[in-house]
């Protein structure tokens, strides 16, 4: 996983390939840690079903940064205006 990764991200910031490697594996590295303490609360509490619906919808947000990053769509602004939305408003 990691050796097919690596293309991907160092082209997504080619004039910054040496600070996309360092802040991706932190991503990782901070990432494994958070996931194993994450999914076994949410295991024990809810089931294998839940972790699995969990893991794909990070996975999805990955993606979804990636495109982002690669300005390959542009999703960001949708999801602020989607969020400003349903804030609360000060009357």
């Amino acid at each position: 996983m990691i050796v097919s990764q690596l293309p991907m991200m160092t082209e997504a910031v080619p004039q910054a390939r040496a600070t996309a490697m360092a802040l991706n594996l932190i991503g990782f590295s901070v990432g494994r840690a958070l996931g194993d303490l994450l999914s076994t609360f949410i295991y024990q509490r809810f089931g294998f079903l839940t972790v699995t619906l969990v893991a794909a919808m990070f996975n999805i947000f990955a993606v979804l940064a990636l495109a982002e990053m690669q300005k390959k769509i542009v999703i960001l602004p949708h999801i602020l205006s989607w969020f400003a939305h349903f804030a609360p408003h000060e009357n």
